[in-house]
């Protein structure tokens, strides 16, 4: 690579964010055992492609 691409390169991704862990959150949502209402599934339906949403 040249020296100004691999420049180029580091200026462009130096301000990407770190991906954030969520494992945690995650775990927390499933001990919780929460069940998701009615209105709570036609949403996921209408922001997903999931057809069947499970509770």
């Amino acid at each position: 690579m040249k020296r100004n691409q691999y420049n180029r390169l580091e200026e462009r991704t130096k301000n990407i964010p770190s991906i954030i862990d969520m494992r945690s959150a995650y775990e927390q949502v499933i001990k919780s055992n929460h069940i998701p209402s009615e209105s709570e599934k036609r949403f996921r339906q209408f922001t997903s492609s999931e057809l069947n949403i499970k509770s």
